[in-house]
């Protein structure tokens, strides 16, 4: 008799059990502000769909994003820097405005090197040579002076030409000053005479 009451205890123990999951189900399903039934691609076989829908399948996958799709994400990046700082970076040649610009935007921020790029190509090396020494010969004073008059980027370039000059060349003022020459060769306008 005490084993048939002690089993009888478990039984009602076990039924108890069951009542109070078959309530915390029906909260969960009354919770639920979607039902399975209404989402496309919800799984209505899976478990979740068994267990009252206590949370919704996503239709897009959970992991990490694969490495293929990262490389070809990362080149795509590099090859649209590259692009904007290929086509952003170019100056029209054919614009004897835009060569004095370019010339003296880098002639400002000091890089000889990219300045003798639009000097007349054959007296390019030459040309950087005398600029370097006539910088490094410079005062203090002057040097700080020099660097601060030359025209900034929002400067306006106006054409004209010098007595004696020949038809291919002409002398660009900034409007804040200073001015250069340029030489038209093949259709390209180079500088050939400069502040410096």
């Amino acid at each position: 008799m005490a084993a048939h009451a002690t089993q009888a205890r478990s039984q009602r123990q076990v039924t108890a059990r069951l009542s109070t999951q078959e309530e915390r189900q029906s909260v969960r399903r009354s919770s639920q502000p979607i039902s399975p039934g209404s989402l496309a691609w919800y799984d209505e076989h899976s478990p979740l769909a068994r267990a009252g829908g206590a949370r919704r399948a996503s239709p897009f996958p959970k992991g990490p994003v694969s490495k293929r799709t990262l490389l070809i994400g990362l080149i795509v990046v590099i090859a649209g820097l590259g692009i904007w700082r290929f086509v952003a970076g170019r100056v029209d040649r054919s614009k004897p405005e835009a060569v004095a610009a370019a010339f003296f935007a880098a002639l400002k921020s000091n890089n000889l090197s990219k300045a003798s790029g639009y000097w007349v190509p054959d007296g390019a090396d030459a040309w950087r040579t005398s600029a370097s020494d006539k910088i490094e010969h410079m005062q203090s004073g002057s040097y700080a002076r020099f660097f601060e008059d030359l025209p900034d980027t929002a400067a306006v370039y106006t054409g004209s030409r010098r007595a004696g000059a020949p038809a291919s060349e002409q002398t660009m003022t900034a409007s804040s000053g200073p001015s250069l020459d340029v030489r038209q060769i093949d259709g390209k306008w180079y500088v050939c005479r400069s502040p410096l």
